[in-house]
């Protein structure tokens, strides 16, 4: 027997199924593991292209002395190095 689309659609609404679905793979350290790294990786390219965005971590992040800590001391690193 052949599953086609309507049967899909059929089985999404029906939300006790959809609930034991997704409380598996909630616990399932590597299936989550994955969807980590793929959330992560389109935030990412996403962040790339969005100079407002990365305008607002940039602004954020330089206002933690910290932040500003490492950055000289990166600076001076690679200056020794050359």
């Amino acid at each position: 027997m052949d599953i086609i689309k309507s049967d899909v659609q059929h089985l999404l609404r029906n939300e006790r199924l959809i609930h034991e679905v997704v409380t598996k793979i909630v616990a399932n350290p590597v299936i989550v593991d994955e969807l980590v790294e793929d959330v992560t990786e389109e935030i990412s390219d996403y962040l790339k292209g969005d100079t407002t965005i990365r305008k607002k971590i940039i602004e954020s992040v330089t206002a933690a002395p910290d932040f500003r800590k490492r950055v000289v001391s990166e600076i001076l690193k690679e200056m020794e190095d050359d």
